[in-house]
């Protein structure tokens, strides 16, 4: 199963996702982890190659934006692990949003790199239009 940093905006669902088994970090079980940047965050994310799960779409698509920038013009040479993502992530419950990441993270998708969004209205993950360069 997939290797998982839950942001603490989704640190309720940690328990969940390890009953499925995945093995799961969650910034709020961890006290030198709280309070940190999204940038911290995501560095962690990607220093322990997990995939980042998070509602916070803005600040991470822009993170991801930049850090495959930087990868094009190669002044970073690996790419983080993946970043999942909602919408409207305020409208969902626990019992839908789990089994939502569970078949993305189970999925056979890329997310080496990439940014996946849940559209909640069209009841679908959607790509980020930035993605890495195919070497």
């Amino acid at each position: 199963m997939a290797q998982i940093y839950v942001d603490e905006d989704v640190a309720h669902l940690a328990g969940d996702l390890r009953e499925l088994g995945h093995d799961v970090l969650s910034v709020v079980e961890h006290e030198s982890r709280r309070s940190k940047t999204d940038a911290w965050h995501f560095r962690e994310a990607v220093s322990d190659r997990r995939v980042l799960i998070t509602w916070n779409k803005r600040d991470f698509q822009y993170i991801h934006r930049l850090w495959t920038t930087l990868m094009t013009l190669q002044k970073v040479d690996e790419r983080h692990s993946g970043i999942l993502t909602a919408d409207a992530a305020r409208d969902y419950q626990r019992e839908d949003w789990i089994p939502t990441v569970h078949h993305k993270l189970s999925s056979t998708d890329p997310l080496a790199g990439r940014l996946w969004i849940w559209v909640s209205t069209e009841n679908r993950w959607v790509e980020d239009r930035t993605q890495p360069e195919e070497d």
